[in-house]
């Protein structure tokens, strides 16, 4: 054995003995599969307070590798964080929350690295493990990579959001893509009594699935996954001015909120929005938020109370309910979600409490 491979096979005793007890059914897979070799060649970027480009298959490399950490790839146009991998002990809470037993026909959503598959073939097989990732370079780099260290899961290129239909049925069906809103594909693909995992907003949703019907809570656990590709291109908004040009609404609300106590109940109520926020230069004090989500629909708020809002869908009355129910930030665990493959929305404290539909494509993802 070469010294990486000493290296390599030390560190993850280290981080499974870390993360699980030694009777955990997931202890020897964390422990046997080689992560490091799943890993493209190129130098990657690693996230610990400031970017770094640890040299490939060196020691401080392999640490990262086999570190309870995110790793990330580059940063897009925008300056965010593209992932490469999740770290393992988000994986260990989706592995704990999914429930899957030997005999387990398991669908696996996000291909990626190819690291989460392996680690379920190791537990259940390789032909009990399929896997789905949209871009076709990630997917045979996957495929060749968790073939080399003796895994043979079916990894499908394709669009996540309609599972593999020619695979299906599945006991178990877990994404570690955050989509915004659950694919009716997924509930059709999983048997009665079946679970989906998947997360959505900053949760993840336990779902059992029962006659064309998936319903369950939110875990306790947060979650800060990357968004689940889709071929559809979203509708771009609509440029700031063009919304400051109508008559402002006004509003007595904490403009601070929508970033703090209604993060949690706004990236539920609203799965597919994304946030902006414009700081004050001098102070850092929040000027602007600007809000928008897949169709387009695009609302800004500044520090005045003024409110403007463009778009198919009006986002502020969303917003306004969710800051008069919610005083204190909720928890996630009070949080769930009802779907057919039809309509779905998501809930607090009961199906027949407070709720909002979740917007769903019309087509594409059936």
């Amino acid at each position: 054995m070469s010294d990486v491979e000493t290296e390599a096979a030390a560190l993850r005793r280290r981080l499974a003995d870390r993360l699980t007890d030694a009777d955990d059914p997931w202890h020897d897979a964390l422990q046997q599969v080689p992560r490091h070799r799943l890993l493209e060649q190129e130098a990657f970027t690693v996230y610990d307070h400031i970017w770094q480009i640890p040299e490939h298959l060196s020691r401080e490399w392999l640490a990262y590798v086999y570190s309870d950490a995110d790793l990330v790839a580059d940063l897009d146009e925008q300056g965010h964080a593209v992932p490469l991998a999740i770290r393992p002990s988000d994986v260990l809470t989706l592995f704990g929350a999914l429930d899957a037993r030997e005999g387990d026909p398991v669908l696996h959503i996000g291909t990626g690295t190819g690291y989460v598959p392996a680690l379920l073939a190791h537990r259940l097989g390789s032909h009990r493990v399929t896997t789905v990732e949209i871009d076709p370079r990630r997917s045979l780099h996957a495929w060749r990579a968790v073939a080399g260290i003796g895994y043979h899961p079916h990894v499908v290129t394709g669009d996540g959001h309609a599972g593999a239909p020619g695979e299906a049925p599945f006991h178990r069906i877990l994404a570690t893509g955050r989509p915004a809103w659950l694919p009716p594909a997924w509930i059709r693909q999983t048997v009665d009594g079946g679970l989906i995992l998947t997360p959505l907003g900053r949760g993840i949703a336990r779902l059992c699935v029962d006659g064309g019907r998936a319903e369950g809570r939110f875990l306790p656990a947060p979650a800060d996954m990357p968004p689940l590709i889709t071929l559809t291109t979203p509708a771009p908004p609509p440029p700031e001015a063009a919304v400051r040009g109508s008559t402002p609404e006004r509003t007595g609300m904490d403009v601070n909120r929508l970033v703090t106590d209604l993060a949690i109940p706004l990236s539920f109520a609203l799965p597919d929005h994304m946030l902006h926020v414009r700081r004050d230069d001098e102070e850092g004090k929040i000027a602007t938020v600007r809000m928008w989500t897949l169709d387009g629909s695009t609302l800004v708020v500044d520090t005045s109370g003024a409110v403007w809002q463009a778009g198919p869908r009006r986002l502020w009355p969303t917003v306004a309910e969710l800051d008069d129910l919610f005083p204190v930030p909720p928890a996630r665990e009070d949080f769930g979600i009802s779907a057919t493959l039809d309509r779905q929305h998501v809930w607090y404290q009961t199906p027949d409490g407070p709720s909002w539909p979740l917007h769903t494509p019309a087509a594409g993802h059936s």
